[in-house]
């Protein structure tokens, strides 16, 4: 997660998701996998930062908040899934409130909320609420196991490499201790991008131009001048200058416009207020 300034302030882990939904008040975060993941559901409070529930809807292929942000709708639509159709309404506790099940030759398109009302904010509690039992209990998804495996444990685990959470993570010398090679691959590469972000930063600053200064000390002149008289001399170089651009095409055989001509017959007068002030 990152704050309006693209700063990452908290680390969800990794796992077998495809979707984030804030709820409505922005003060719960779902994070779930949905589709050909397995439709497990975590609740997050995002001020306090911490897992409030976890559990699981198999089979969904989308979810939707309610407008009070205390319930989620999942459901299972047709084509993505002609079998099993129907949807479920939960608590963010992960207490199954309400369900509805299609028979199989019936087929669910499209599942949502009924718009309309205004919900404020509300408590978050990590207590579960009452709910129901689900109608078809969730089938226990056995990996197979060559007979000669079987009855011993197992050292291969199907999601090595999720990672926990940030504020589950442990911190200090064992803390690498317990984690799998594709773990450890992970954290170092994303080690090494933070410290090629932080290099690359520095060195951005190093190699950046510095700020020209001007040094607009002159000593004892720069007590004594003129800031006024300075300013008109300025600018009747700037005419005397202009003059002598006119006077380049004159002798190109270019016509002069009449305030061109104004200016050529006032250059003596220019030059002459320039000598004055340049001996005051």
């Amino acid at each position: 997660m990152f704050n309006i300034s693209a700063e990452p302030v908290f680390d969800f882990g990794t796992g077998p998701r495809n979707c984030v939904l804030f709820n409505p008040q922005s003060s719960l975060l779902m994070i779930g996998g949905f589709g050909n993941l397995r439709g497990h559901i975590q609740m997050w409070d995002v001020a306090a930062k911490a897992l409030v529930s976890e559990f699981d809807a198999p089979d969904s292929t989308d979810v939707k908040w309610c407008g009070d942000g205390q319930r989620l709708l999942t459901s299972t639509c047709a084509p993505r899934l002609r079998m099993g159709n129907g949807y479920k309404v939960w608590h963010y506790s992960g207490s199954l409130l309400h369900e509805k099940m299609f028979q199989n030759n019936d087929e669910l398109w499209e599942c949502d909320w009924q718009t309309g009302g205004s919900y404020g904010p509300f408590k978050i509690s990590k207590s579960k609420v009452l709910g129901i039992e689900p109608s078809q209990p969730v089938v226990s998804k056995q990996v197979y196991r060559p007979p000669g495996a079987r009855g011993t444990q197992s050292k291969f685990k199907l999601h090595d490499d999720d990672e926990l959470p940030q504020n589950q993570q442990k911190s200090g010398p064992g803390a690498n201790e317990n984690l799998s090679k594709a773990q450890l691959k992970n954290k170092k590469r994303r080690e090494n991008a933070k410290n090629k972000a932080k290099n690359e930063t520095e060195q951005n600053e190093k190699s950046a131009p510095q700020p020209f200064v001007e040094n607009n000390y002159q000593g004892a002149k720069g007590l004594l001048s003129d800031p006024e008289k300075e300013k008109k001399i300025r600018k009747l170089n700037d005419k005397i200058a202009a003059i002598q651009k006119i006077k380049q095409a004159q002798a190109e055989g270019k016509q002069l416009e009449k305030n061109q001509l104004e200016k050529l017959s006032k250059e003596k007068e220019f030059l002459d207020e320039l000598k004055a002030l340049s001996l005051s």
